[in-house]
């Protein structure tokens, strides 16, 4: 009798945890599968998820009705940005060819050679050229000191490697930056055929018999630190063109970039942990953040070696810092790769006083030798 009441007892006790589990389930189920209305993150697909991950590129959207309506169109807005996110990284893609498009690492690969490029690509090296042109600190023949200084940025201890401690680093930055300026024989031609755009990078002898000397395998041609910038607006075009405008998107170089009329970019200069003056302005917008001792998400990015801070935003004209500007925030109806530009020409400058942003740009930068408070560029 007794056994028989312990037996009923267990049987109620493993229905009870049974109906417990089974509610706590369901319960999960119906949170997981709930979605309310606003920001959805955007996690492209995997179907190139190993080439995608290095873009460093990311979204939200906004999205509004009941679960199904979110997740419906949220599925499409994955599809969309995840192929247009591949599509458009492939072709500024400077170290790997693909089968699917001709494009930057194609012209790295065959100097002195004619290549059909498509147009798209074809409009960001003219822009990237005229931006070369200008030097004011930015090249896009810079992809060996672009090379040189991430490898230093992303060593654990990168201090005694640094040219402020190094004669030798120091020695092979200025031989490199020197190698790469236009003046001395680099260079890239774009040309009108019948079957469209062809490019052709021409690489002199001095610089190939440097880049064996000093075991330079980094491409010569790259977009680098406007690469971020270029590819955030071209994936904003094929959004709009889509019919899908109602996107941020974001990059690790501390970009963003909305064509949502209702949203409204801010971005802050800080001091002390709190905001010490705050830039907005009403989509479609860009804004962009800059802070020189700031790390990125991974850790690395920056360091500070002898009082001077090291970062990925250096000038291509000498392969080192002006240290000029210790934060900058910008924001306003621009490209994005526009903005970046004009970060460029601010950290470069040698009194970012004195620099001439265009009026749609706001502009507040902080000096790095003194702590003024931030102050407007103009």
């Amino acid at each position: 009798m007794l056994r028989d009441r312990k037996n009923r007892i267990r049987l109620v006790l493993f229905i009870l945890a049974i109906l417990v589990a089974v509610g706590s389930f369901t319960t999960w189920a119906m949170k997981l599968g709930h979605r309310e209305s606003g920001y959805q993150t955007i996690v492209y697909e995997n179907t190139h998820a190993d080439v995608l991950y290095r873009t460093g590129i990311s979204m939200i959207y906004w999205a509004e009705g009941n679960a199904a309506d979110i997740r419906t169109l949220s599925n499409t807005v994955q599809r969309i940005y995840s192929d247009s996110l591949y599509r458009n990284f492939i072709q500024l893609d400077s170290a790997e060819v693909y089968a699917e498009t001709e494009n930057i690492a194609a012209l790295n690969r065959h100097p002195g050679e004619e290549i059909l490029i498509p147009d798209r690509l074809a409009g960001v090296l003219r822009d990237a050229l005229e931006k070369t042109g200008a030097d004011e600190g930015y090249s896009v023949f810079a992809g060996a000191l672009y090379d040189e200084w991430e490898r230093l940025l992303y060593l654990d201890e990168p201090q005694n490697a640094d040219p402020a401690n190094s004669p030798e680093e120091a020695e092979r930055i200025a031989r490199i930056a020197g190698a790469v300026r236009p003046e001395n024989g680099i260079r890239l031609t774009l040309s009108e055929g019948e079957g469209g755009m062809t490019a052709c990078l021409t690489v002199p002898e001095e610089y190939r018999r440097l880049a064996e000397e000093l075991e330079i395998s980094a491409p010569v041609l790259d977009l680098n630190l406007l690469r971020d910038a270029y590819l955030m607006d071209l994936v904003a075009e094929d959004m709009k063109a889509a019919g899908y405008p109602d996107f941020v998107l974001f990059s690790k170089s501390g970009l963003a970039l909305t064509a949502r009329t209702k949203e409204t970019l801010t971005v802050s200069v800080m001091k002390d942990g709190e905001a010490a003056a705050a830039l907005s302005a009403a989509g479609p917008a860009a804004s962009i953040r800059f802070a020189a001792g700031e790390l990125r998400s991974d850790g690395y990015g920056a360091y500070t070696v002898n009082g001077l801070k090291r970062h990925y935003w250096f000038d291509a004209r000498t392969g080192g810092f002006r240290d000029a500007v210790d934060q900058a925030v910008m924001a306003g109806p621009a490209r994005a790769a526009d903005l970046a530009w004009e970060m460029i020409r601010l950290n470069c400058a040698e009194d970012p006083g004195t620099v001439d942003i265009p009026d749609d740009i706001q502009c507040v930068w902080t000096g790095a030798d003194s702590p003024q408070d931030a102050v407007p560029s103009r």
